[in-house]
């Protein structure tokens, strides 16, 4: 059987086995707030379904069944794509989000695109001290003594 699918920029190309899905991790490098958003969209021709999944740790956030219509190939654009945003996830160091694609029938079409953003959000703290250092900045730029200049006569 031939594979066809199209390989886009920008995203992560998975394709689970007969028996074993794909998985990717991210370990939280500190604790604190997150924003995640993430989407898996289809890439085969003659898609079966794939099932997209996402676990913090062993506790389920996200889980759906996507499985058509197909990609357009000739179009290079994807199939129907399923998206997740969760604001504000608290995280503690050394958690882990794993993002799952698994076949829902058939593994020989179930090419998938994975993308995912995690960001980290400042914590209030981080806030004040940024704006406490501007109007510091702000106030020594006031205060500075201006040098006037005499033009010379000739």
């Amino acid at each position: 059987m031939l594979l066809q699918c199209f390989d886009p920029p920008g995203v992560l190309w998975v394709h689970p086995g007969i028996s074993s899905d794909v998985i990717v991790q991210w370990k939280a490098p500190t604790t604190g707030t997150y924003n995640l958003s993430s989407s898996f969209a289809l890439l085969d021709s003659n898609p079966s379904g794939v099932i997209g999944e996402i676990f913090q740790n062993s506790t389920s956030l996200f889980s759906q069944t996507i499985t058509g219509p197909a990609a357009n190939l000739g179009g290079q654009t994807f199939g129907p794509a399923v998206t997740f945003a969760l604001n504000n996830l608290s995280l503690q160091q050394g958690d882990i989000l794993s993002f799952v694609v698994n076949n829902d029938r058939s593994y020989f079409n179930d090419s998938t695109a994975l993308t995912a953003t995690i960001t980290s959000v400042p914590e209030p703290a981080t806030w004040a001290m940024m704006i406490f250092g501007f109007a510091g900045i702000g106030f020594m730029t006031y205060r500075r003594p201006r040098k006037t200049s005499l033009a010379l006569a000739a």
